[in-house]
């Protein structure tokens, strides 16, 4: 499911760096979590923190201007 919201948020907001950059954070996480192969470092996890707050400004600016009245 978490593919799916991926590629529905780089469909919605028409940007394909979504898409990439979604998967390779949703690849890494399941490699730490799964298997112990890998670790994500402070500093990786600031970055993907600080990229999905700039996606979800997307999404809200997308919805206000969809839904003027509801914000």
């Amino acid at each position: 499911h978490h593919i799916k919201i991926i590629e529905v948020l780089s469909e919605m907001l028409d940007d394909d760096t979504i898409l990439s950059i979604g998967n390779a954070m949703r690849s890494k996480r399941n490699l730490d979590l799964y298997c112990g192969e890998t670790t994500i470092t402070e500093k990786q996890s600031l970055d993907y923190y600080n990229y999905v707050k700039a996606i979800l400004k997307k999404v809200k600016k997308s919805l206000e201007r969809k839904y003027k009245r509801i914000f």
